[in-house]
């Protein structure tokens, strides 16, 4: 699995196997946070590039995702995008500002956009919805490659609008993209992804030009958890990834037996070798034409193999391994068991708050 990890007003935190980009707002307190970091696959950079000169804003950063490496019709332009709210000293026309970096992409290739957005746009539509109805007279002004909104709707547990969310309303007709939220399978309900003392909201959201929409299989918001008041939203991309890692990831399936040799096993194995049984069975090795595919050598695999454990239950003597249990690793020496019963309680209140997100109850126990 590959994985492609934006973070907005988060601590940075060193990991291993990934690679990073970010923007860091100026500090005007004493704790490091603020700005936004993107953590990806270290297999991933040669197939991702940050793209320069195209924000000022320390709020978004821009990377390609190049369409040759990640078998895409088109080169992706992601953004991952902080949104301060109306109130707060840092914004800045974001909107206004982000329309104009999309502008500029656009014409590259698809655009994605994820982050929180501070805006809530309850159920309201991201698209013209009467859009058949223009005068013919109108409609002579359009561009012949003009296309048509799709109207394919969606749903949201937030049922409020704020100025915010009709900025982002109102971006997404300019430019042509879909809310993800509430229209995927994942989040066919539209989760709320936020979750303050005083109520819960969603503002956290993913954004795709309608082009790049047949190309998302998934999207997903997650529980909330001990660690962020926001949750993680998470959206799966199809792609075909061109390239091979050096590290093998599978599991492979332990043997239940491993076999011994002994001084007997020399005269066992020369008199099992003259039974008409393995004779028959080596014989039907040697006989048998295997294909030249995946499956072919899976079969010849096998068979070979068959005729090894036959020799060896017979010439060697089976030891049978004991399953033992896994240890715990890892603990931190100051996590004794009433932390760990404690992080279980918030996590199943956590599932609880998900499906009752505005259950008042639930956030004061």
């Amino acid at each position: 699995m590959y994985q492609f990890t934006s973070v907005t007003q988060e601590k940075k935190a060193a990991s291993e196997n990934y690679n990073s980009s970010e923007r860091s707002i100026k500090l005007r307190s004493k704790r490091y946070s603020g700005g936004i970091i993107v953590y990806y696959k270290s297999t991933l950079h040669k197939g991702i590039s940050e793209v320069l000169n195209v924000t000022k804003s320390d709020n978004r950063l821009w990377l390609k995702l190049d369409k040759f490496f990640f078998g895409l019709k088109k080169d992706i332009y992601v953004c991952a995008c902080y949104i301060p709210p109306l109130s707060s000293t840092y914004f800045n026309d974001d909107f206004i500002l982000l329309e104009n970096e999309i502008s500029k992409l656009s014409s590259k290739g698809n655009i994605l956009i994820i982050g929180d957005l501070n805006a809530r746009v309850s159920n309201h539509l991201d698209f013209i919805s009467d859009e058949n109805n223009i005068h013919d007279d109108l409609l002579n002004l359009l561009p012949d490659d003009y296309l048509g909104d799709s109207h394919i709707y969606r749903n949201s547990l937030d049922k409020v609008l704020n100025p915010h969310g009709k900025q982002l309303i109102d971006l997404c007709i300019a430019s042509r993209l879909r809310i993800l939220n509430g229209r995927f399978v994942g989040d066919l309900f539209g989760n709320v992804t936020c979750y303050k003392h005083n109520g819960s909201s969603t503002v956290d959201y993913a954004l795709s030009d309608m082009d790049l929409m047949s190309s998302i299989e998934y999207f997903y918001i997650g529980e909330p958890t001990y660690l962020s008041d926001h949750v993680p939203i998470s959206v799966i991309l199809k792609c075909n990834i061109c390239h091979t890692e050096h590290k093998s990831h599978k599991n492979f399936t332990q043997i239940g037996v491993k076999y011994r040799w002994e001084n007997t096993s020399r005269d066992k194995m020369i008199e099992v070798l003259g039974e008409n049984f393995i004779k028959q069975q080596i014989r039907d090795f040697e006989d048998s034409q295997f294909e030249q595919t995946f499956s072919g050598i899976d079969k010849a695999t096998s068979d070979i193999k068959n005729i090894f454990e036959s020799l060896a239950n017979k010439s060697c003597k089976i030891v049978r391994y004991k399953k033992v249990k896994q240890k715990i690793l890892n603990r931190k020496p100051w996590v004794d068991h009433e932390v760990r019963d404690l992080k279980k309680t918030i996590k199943a209140i956590g599932a609880k708050l998900r499906r009752e997100p505005f259950n008042l109850e639930l956030k004061s126990s």
